[in-house]
């Protein structure tokens, strides 16, 4: 090259580097240190300026860093990220995450330097908590413990892993880290808070066997400075016990919490506990006593409102039914802005069902309905029980031969009724009211529409594993309806005969047994001559009605004869008894043996006396 030519080319390299803007690593040192200060005033705001400021000035030329860290770069944007952090955890603002995470991410990759390793993986997984990213945060946490075994940071890391998992509810993972603190770190800080979360996850998922020794721990020495936590725990160890129906011991830990911590916020709960336990046990008189204290030891109306509904319903549950009466209406004068206004008024219209205080349930029933119209789940029952209210009061009435009145009754009771079928056909209460229309229309004796109403429920229920009975007993009455009143005695039978269909279960056992009977009855009174007048030797029974009737006798008979007749030793029923498939019931015997007397009168009027004699030979106890 020539030589003229490098002269000239190192004459304008000496003139850049004369003329480049120099740096001074003291400025550097200086902006760093005030980056440093306003950190530790809390102003993260002038600490990232300043910290970006020894950035911008650490890459000029002639700067030296090394002074302050041999990875400047890295050091700085790892402030940078912890200011951005604190700032948003100062601020709210958390968009200050997002930029703690760009600063991170700029250096991590190429971090050499340990401490800085150490120091931006835990801060990654502190931020990527922050912002709930749970599942991100995690393995940073478990990469920092793997990789920085002594770290300060894996005290935190665990107690980060643990409170991350329990967000997530997986409980199992957040006792393990829990536990790495409490085994670890036995002077940690979070040693209190790892221990009862502990416990408190055990209770969240209802372990209440693991979960009330885990609380006890907590009322240890080791504990002692920890009052509240401590009377929060001793609440709860006793709420477990409660729980696991324990009843003896949990009264015992919530009195001898009470009498520890008689300050604490949980004694309210303590002695609300305690008087379900006892109302549980039907010691109604003791838990009064509890929710009357439970009331007196707190300002909040309404946890007042709430203690004072559930002494109403304790008066109830008791059948106190005056005393449920006056404390739901003490809930109403007291607390009228509370949530529990409607079930009061319903709780008062109850009351007064049960005290057979029709009248006044009438018009309970019927406020409840116009000043809670939002309570459409009680609408169907609340309908219902207007429709039994006026029955009830019908029937009282025509007791005390009101007949005008009780009729009028009725016919409201009807309309309540038919108001619940066709309101609330799918509710349950439907099928109720019809059966209540039933007799409704029974007790004004409008029989055409109770023939009606009463095959439409027979039809609808008979095969009800929860109404099949009612279904039953309309059955009978329907038969009896055709017996008594209408006197269409072959109509009857065919409808007591309906009964023996019914499924043979033993909850059908004593009215197959009456409907049998009654439809032999009903065939011997059709076999009756015209004007036939009793003890005339010369009338003429129909033959095959009489046959009907001994056949029917005979079938209850076969079917549900015991040792009161000879031979029954030795029948189904007896050995269905024996075996444990069902009871014996008390009116089996009386009605057996009037099958028998009957069924030997049949036979009399069939002129067959020997097979008569015969029937009451064999079947009559003491007879060989």
């Amino acid at each position: 090259m020539n030589p003229k030519l490098l002269g000239v080319l190192a004459g304008v390299a000496l003139a850049v580097v004369l003329f480049w803007p120099a740096g001074s690593s003291k400025k550097v040192e200086r902006l760093y240190n005030e980056a440093e200060q306003l950190y530790s005033q809390n102003d993260y705001e002038g600490s990232t300026e300043k910290y970006n400021q020894a950035l911008e000035e650490s890459v000029k030329w002639g700067v030296k860093t090394e002074v302050i860290d041999k990875d400047f770069q890295t050091l700085a944007n790892y402030k940078i990220a912890v200011n951005y952090s604190k700032w948003a955890e100062q601020s709210g603002d958390i968009t200050h995450y997002d930029n703690a995470i760009e600063q991170i991410e700029k250096v991590a990759p190429n971090a050499t330097v340990p401490k800085h390793q150490e120091g931006l993986t835990y801060l990654w997984g502190h931020v990527l908590y922050k912002q709930e990213k749970f599942e991100l945060a995690e393995p940073k946490f478990h990469t920092l413990i793997e990789n920085f075994p002594n770290s300060l940071f894996v005290e935190n890391a665990w107690y980060a892993i643990g409170q991350l998992n329990y967000k997530l509810q997986k409980y199992d993972s957040a006792r393990r880290a829990y536990k790495e603190v409490l085994d670890g770190f036995p002077n940690s800080e979070f040693k209190d808070d790892a221990q009862h979360l502990i416990a408190q996850s055990f209770l969240n998922e209802k372990n209440y066997e693991q979960a009330y020794p885990e609380f006890d721990k907590l009322a240890t020495e080791e504990f002692k400075t920890f009052v509240d936590l401590q009377a929060e725990a001793s609440y709860k160890a006793a709420f477990c016990l409660n729980q696991l129906a324990r009843d003896e011991e949990a009264i015992g830990r919530y009195t001898q919490f009470i009498t520890e911590y008689p300050t604490s916020g949980y004694v309210t709960a303590a002695y609300f506990d305690i008087g379900a336990i006892y109302s549980k046990q039907k010691d109604y008189d003791n838990a009064r006593v509890n929710y009357e204290l439970a009331l007196q030891n707190t300002d909040d109306r309404d946890l007042q409102a709430e203690i004072q509904v559930t002494i109403g319903r304790t008066y109830y549950e008791q059948q106190d039914y005056p005393n449920a009466v006056e404390s739901y209406n003490t809930l109403l004068e007291e607390y009228p802005e509370c949530d529990f206004i409607s079930e009061a008024k319903l709780g008062i219209s109850d009351s007064y069902f049960k005290s057979s205080a029709w009248a006044e349930a009438a018009v309970a029933y019927q406020r409840v309905l116009d000043e809670h119209p939002e309570e459409t789940d009680f609408t169907p029952y609340l309908t219902y029980q207007m429709g039994e209210s006026n029955y009830k009061l019908a029937s009282d009435l025509k007791d005390d031969d009101q007949t005008d009145a009780a009729n009028a009754s009725y016919e409201t009771a009807l309309i309540w009724y038919q108001k619940a079928v066709d309101d609330f056909p799918a509710d349950p209460v439907a099928s109720h009211a019809l059966y209540g229309a039933i007799w409704a229309l029974n007790a004004l004796e409008r029989k055409d529409e109770l023939e009606a109403v009463a095959r439409e429920f027979i039809d609808k229920n008979r095969m009800d594993n929860e109404l099949d009975l009612l279904a039953a007993e309309v059955q009978l009455k329907f038969a009896d309806l055709k017996f008594n009143d209408f006197k269409q005695y072959e109509d009857a039978a065919a409808e007591y005969a309906k009964l023996w269909e019914y499924r043979d279960f033993p909850k059908f056992h004593l009215i197959k047994l009456i409907g049998k009977f009654q439809e032999a009855r009903s065939y011997y009174e059709a076999a009756k001559p015209a004007g036939y007048r009793e003890g005339d030797p010369d009338a003429v029974f129909d033959e095959v009605l009489l046959q009907n009737a001994v056949n029917a006798y005979e079938q209850a008979v076969e079917k549900f004869k015991g040792p009161e007749i000879k031979g029954g030793e030795s029948g189904t029923f007896l050995a269905g008894i024996e075996q444990g498939r069902y009871d014996d019931f008390p009116q089996r015997p009386m009605q057996v043996e009037a099958c028998v007397m009957n069924q030997a009168l049949s036979h009399e009027k069939l002129n067959a006396w020997g097979k008569s004699s015969r029937a009451l030979h064999r079947d009559s106890p003491g007879k060989q």
